[in-house]
C-alpha cells in the first residue's frame, strides 16, 4: 500500500513539475496559447483536459498492459490508444447529453478539442512507453492534467501582462508569447538537472 501511494504521488508531482506536458515537452501547446484570456473558458477547458488526461491515463494502462507482451506493440498501440480515447469522448458525449444537459450546453463546444489533444495522447504514451505501474500511471495521468492547468493559467497570466507593456511590432502577441514560453522551459530545464546529450 505504502509502495502504490508512494508511486502515485511522486508520478504525480514529476508530471506537474519536471515531466510538464507543455514546458517541457511542448505538448497541447498550440491551443493553450488561442485560448481566450476569459478566465472561465480557460479553466473550463484545462479541467476537461485533466479530466479526459486522467480517464484516459486508466483505460490506456490496461490497454498497454494486455498487449505489452505483443512483438508489434508499437504498431498497434498508438491506434488502440487513439481509439480508446476516441470511445472516451463518445461517452463523456452521450451521458452529459443525456444526463447533465445543462453542463453539456457549457462544454460541448471544447470538448473535442480537450479530448483530441497532443497533451492527452503524449501522456497515455509517455506514460506506458515507461512502464509504471497502475498507480503511476494515474498519478501521471492527473498530474499531467494538473501541470497543464498550471501552465494555462501562468501562460494566460503573461499574456495579459504582455498586452500593458510595450512590445515591438515585430514581437507583438503570438511571438513574444513563444519566446516567454521557450525561456520559461529553459529554466525549468535547468533548474531540475537535465544535462544536454553529448
Amino acid at each position: 500500500m505504502v509502495k502504490m501511494l508512494a508511486d502515485f504521488f511522486t508520478l504525480m508531482v514529476t508530471a506537474i513539475f519536471v515531466e510538464n506536458a507543455v514546458l517541457s515537452r511542448g505538448l497541447g501547446m498550440s491551443r493553450m496559447i488561442r485560448l481566450p484570456l476569459n478566465s472561465k473558458d480557460r479553466t473550463r477547458f484545462s479541467v476537461l483536459v485533466l479530466i479526459i488526461t486522467t480517464i484516459s491515463s486508466v483505460l490506456c494502462w490496461w490497454i498497454h498492459h494486455f498487449i505489452r507482451e505483443s512483438e508489434y506493440i508499437y504498431l498497434i498501440r498508438p491506434i488502440l490508444f487513439i481509439v480508446c480515447i476516441s470511445v472516451i469522448y463518445i461517452s463523456i458525449w452521450i451521458i452529459c447529453k443525456k444526463y447533465i444537459p445543462k453542463i453539456f450546453e457549457v462544454i460541448k463546444k471544447d470538448l473535442a478539442v480537450a479530448t483530441f489533444n497532443c497533451a492527452v495522447f503524449g501522456t497515455v504514451l509517455i506514460g506506458a512507453q515507461t512502464g509504471i505501474s497502475f498507480w503511476g500511471m494515474l498519478g501521471f495521468g492527473i498530474g499531467s492534467g494538473i501541470g497543464y492547468l498550471l501552465a494555462v493559467l501562468l501562460v494566460c497570466q503573461v499574456r495579459r501582462r504582455l498586452q500593458l507593456c510595450d512590445v515591438p511590432k515585430a514581437f507583438d502577441g503570438f511571438p513574444i508569447t513563444l519566446v516567454y514560453i521557450g525561456l520559461l522551459s529553459l529554466a525549468l530545464y535547468g533548474l531540475i538537472g537535465h544535462q544536454l546529450p553529448m
